[in-house]
């Protein structure tokens, strides 16, 4: 019966420790409500709001590496696979291009074995006397007492003194200095040059000089020439062949008439080395 009577006993106190905390429960629900409301009417809207932009802020912030690294790495992998694509059409391109030179030059092959065939049957001989050769202008001098350039080519290329020396088949100069592999060029504003020339319409004769820095036309008789005119070398003298243009009278008036070449030695790189007066040639 003891037994029984504690039990009860502790039954009663569990009883009444439950009623206790749901008492205080109640009381501090009731409690946190009060503040909760408390806070919001003091706080208004505006802590609400800053309160939820701190929220999102920290969100994004959070958010943000996370996004460019997403943004960086798809932008990456667009690049590659767009580098891949032209990489394969230029695949396609050159393979296209190396079936075309493959074309040609098995065109030029058979060309080359008919052109053979066809020399051999007109018994052709070959001519290997060329008169002409082309050089690369590697510099110009200019000073007071002279005007040249040297040129890649020399004695071993068949290049002579008194060669011309000509640009878009105008005349530049003539050759004066030979060695094995390079040329020396007097131009034609050279100082020391003279040039028989004769003009187009009129078709009267002269010498063309260099004076005070302008290509001028000397020895003319009493009639002047045409502004506008195209000047060519005569052939007088029996160094420069007739025929070569040399320049344009841009100017006439009481000093002169005056030549423009139509060039600048500047925008020359490749020049055309003509033989000419052999027979002058072969008594130098």
């Amino acid at each position: 019966m003891a037994i029984i009577a504690n039990r009860i006993k502790n039954k009663g106190q569990y009883n009444e420790l439950l009623k206790l905390i749901r008492y205080f429960t109640r009381k501090s629900s009731a409690i946190f409500l009060t503040l909760f409301s408390i806070v919001l009417i003091l706080f208004s809207g505006n802590f609400i709001s800053s309160f939820a932009l701190e929220v999102v802020g920290r969100i994004n912030q959070s958010i943000v590496p996370i996004h460019r690294f997403l943004f960086d790495n798809a932008n990456y992998l667009a690049r590659e696979i767009s580098n891949i694509r032209n990489l394969r059409e230029e695949n396609i391109f050159l393979k296209r291009k190396i079936e075309n030179f493959n074309n040609i030059e098995e065109k030029a092959f058979l060309l080359e074995q008919e052109n053979k065939y066809l020399k051999k049957i007109l018994k052709v001989v070959d001519n290997t006397n060329v008169p002409f050769c082309v050089a690369k202008m590697l510099s110009k001098s200019t000073s007071p007492f002279a005007s040249y350039a040297i040129v890649s080519a020399g004695s071993v290329h068949g290049v002579k003194i008194n060669d011309i020396v000509t640009s878009n088949k105008i005349l530049i100069g003539r050759i004066t200095e030979v060695s094995p592999n390079y040329a020396n060029v007097m131009l034609i504003d050279d100082y020391n040059s003279r040039i028989p020339i004769i003009t187009s319409k009129s078709r009267l004769r002269g010498i063309l000089s260099m004076e005070n820095n302008r290509l001028k036309i000397i020895y003319l008789n009493s009639a002047l020439p045409i502004i506008g005119e195209n000047i060519y070398t005569s052939g007088d003298g029996k160094i420069y062949p007739d025929g070569i243009k040399v320049g344009k009278i841009i100017d006439v008036n009481d000093q002169g008439v005056f030549v423009d070449p139509g060039f600048s030695f500047k925008e020359i790189n490749f020049v055309l080395l003509q033989r000419v007066n052999k027979s002058l040639q072969d008594n130098k």
